[in-house]
């Protein structure tokens, strides 16, 4: 890949961060016009600029990645420097994109807020435009100390937003139990980022990437990039540290909305910007692996148990950070950032318009549905797919070196035909959005094999085998829950299933042990009414 030096985006790129800086130093000012139109101002205005950072990164330059370097007196290795490449591009329209949606629909969120009066406010547009300033400056950063302060600050600064609620005593324990998981994090990256950069002789990742070896791949750096990869994982939610992520949705819903939308998703972000170190780490590989096909299959069968509208997009986003992880352990860093973008526009969709799904579901719960696929045609379509998984392992270069992500598309379309097979329309509408799916995805792998890095290393067979089988074990069980004999038979397991395998109780008694929070004292559920001589004498 090749990169220049060029200065000429550096004030583009830097004013995004700013821009949002500057709303959270002023929002506390007293004039009616520094409050919210002022920082919805600067949001506007973060879109300008990112969209001519875009027209002069496609249309004034060769390279598809350009570094500027800000003068600093410290040595070269530790001057701050902008990264400016399609990845940075794409994350930054998604962020000021986002950030301005989510902004508007705030004003109007706490205006009908009656505990939210203007200083409370004034307390949210700080912390999330300062949110917003640290993930922008996550994105463009190509210094690797100031990527790992970006990430820090990133989390302090939701940690405001997620305590936004100081009464409530269940959205404080999730943000405390949210804190110490991420201080977990910060400390694994910022070691690995250190390791990093002595290793290569330079904290800037221009340098670093044109400096990797894979002959040259040391014990050291071996630990340091699954401490990374620790640091994703840990990031995105993964089992079984996720309860987090579930009971967070005491957080007011546009906090929500960000943290599916942006934030969870910052891990992804981290394994896509280190994918030319990556991809010959094969102990960080195989954690991605491990961690993502287990939270994926896991949670994507307890989200089938889940009632309320906002928890059951909650275990989504866990199982969709699980997949989108896996795709990076298996070197689909495309791929993965085609579901990083889809993910987040649909995650700030529906927590937005929770209130519309809510009514959306009821109305599904009342419609008239098929009759019920019989066993058999589920064992016949179960067949079908098993002889197209197993010409994917057996045919050389049938599954394109990647005959597991096939096979879980291929387990997807089963159990999609599976479940409307007994609707005619359901049917039709479930085919032609597969063959949708299919053709933009194809649409996507093409276009993006220039923007992000292929896997220059075959994922090992077992990770192929592994992924299939647990994918596989989805399907069957799935497939048992659509019919009334094999619902029957799975009974048992229902309540170990609703209580999420009881992973996060455990993970909550030894944060209570360790680091117990501090919890507002409950008020009383009922106050006795005062006598109708007190209150005469008060009027």
């Amino acid at each position: 890949m090749h990169v220049s030096e060029n200065s000429a985006t550096a004030f583009f790129a830097i004013s995004v961060p700013t821009l949002y800086l500057w709303a959270a130093l002023t929002s506390g000012h007293r004039r009616t016009w520094a409050r919210w139109p002022a920082t919805l101002v600067c949001a506007r205005a973060a879109i300008g600029f990112t969209l001519a950072l875009v027209l002069i990164h496609v249309f004034t330059t060769q390279a598809s990645t350009q570094v500027a370097r800000i003068p600093w007196p410290l040595p070269a290795s530790f001057a701050p420097s902008v990264r400016v490449d399609p990845v940075t591009l794409a994350m930054l329209g998604l962020i000021s994109f986002i950030g301005l949606v989510i902004l508007t629909f705030s004003r109007r969120y706490l205006a009908g807020d009656p505990t939210a009066n203007d200083p409370d406010q004034h307390i949210y547009r700080r912390w999330f435009c300062a949110t917003l300033a640290s993930i922008s400056s996550l994105v463009i950063a190509n210094q690797l100390l100031w990527l790992g302060a970006a990430w820090v600050a990133t989390s302090l600064c939701l940690h405001q937003l997620l305590t936004y609620y100081q009464q409530r005593p269940q959205a404080l324990l999730a943000a405390h139990k949210k804190f110490l998981i991420s201080r977990m994090a910060d400390a694994f990256i910022l070691v690995g980022l250190v390791v990093v950069g002595v290793h290569y002789g330079s904290f800037q990742m221009d340098r670093v990437f044109a400096r990797v070896d894979p002959a040259a791949f040391t014990p050291g750096l071996t630990i340091a990039t699954a401490l990374i990869a620790c640091a994703a994982i840990l990031k995105c939610a993964q089992l079984p540290f996720h309860g987090w992520l579930i009971q967070v949705m005491e957080a007011p819903t546009p906090v929500s909305a960000l943290l599916h939308a942006g934030i969870v998703n910052m891990g992804g972000f981290l394994m896509i910007r280190f994918a030319p170190l990556m991809v010959h780490a094969g102990l960080a590989q195989a954690l991605l692996v491990i961690a993502g096909t287990t939270t994926a299959v896991i949670a994507a069968l307890i989200m089938t148990t889940r009632v309320s509208i906002k928890v059951m997009l909650a275990w989504s986003t866990c199982a969709q950070m699980g997949f989108m992880l896996m795709e990076c352990g298996l070197g689909l860093y495309n791929l993965a950032l085609l579901h990083l973008l889809a993910h987040s526009f649909y995650k700030a969709y529906s927590f937005l318009s929770a209130g519309e799904m809510v009514a959306t579901s009821a109305q599904r719960e009342h419609t008239p549905r098929g009759t019920e696929p019989s066993p058999a045609r589920w064992f016949v379509i179960a067949g079908l797919a098993g002889l197209a998984i197993l010409a994917l392992f057996t045919i050389p270069g049938l599954g394109r070196g990647h005959p597991a992500v096939f096979s879980v598309l291929i387990l997807a379309l089963a159990s999609l035909i599976g479940e409307a097979s007994g609707s005619r329309d359901l049917l039709l509408r479930a085919g032609a959005g597969a063959l949708a799916i299919a053709g933009l995805y194809l649409l996507w792998a093409f276009l993006s094999t220039f923007w992000v890095p292929a896997a220059r290393v075959a994922p090992s067979t077992i990770s192929e085998a592994g992924i299939t089988l647990a994918f596989g074990l989805l399907f069957v069980v799935r497939a048992m829950l659509s019919t009334s004999g094999g619902a029957r038979r799975l009974a048992w397991l229902h309540p170990h299933v609703y209580g999420g395998f009881y992973l996060d109780q455990l993970f909550t008694r030894l944060t209570l042990v360790i680091w117990p929070p501090r919890l507002p004292t409950r008020a009383p559920l009922a106050t006795a009414p005062a006598s109708p001589t007190r209150s005469t004498a008060h009027e």
